[in-house]
């Protein structure tokens, strides 16, 4: 993780490569569990700031990963789906 996260520039993403393993890409109704383990692992390994764009389609899970301690958020196919 460390090696990772000091390979960053500007901000750590937090997206599908790092959560592969709880679904795929798209809408859904929650924000994974995996997702607050992992944010938290990432927050431990750096003080950079870390965008979660995993899982993001409503207010909801904005205000939850930032709860989880997100710094940012990275919105896709919620927003794919409106053009």
């Amino acid at each position: 993780m460390k090696s990772i996260v000091s390979a960053s520039e500007g901000f750590v993403y937090l997206g599908q490569n790092q959560v592969s393993s709880v679904g795929v890409t798209g809408t859904r109704t929650d924000v994974s569990a995996r997702v607050q383990t992992l944010l938290q692992d990432i927050k431990q390994a750096t003080s950079k700031p870390v965008a979660v764009g995993f899982g993001i389609s409503k207010p909801e899970h904005v205000k939850q990963v930032a709860e989880w301690g997100a710094d940012g958020v990275i919105v896709g196919s919620a927003k794919a789906a409106l053009i």
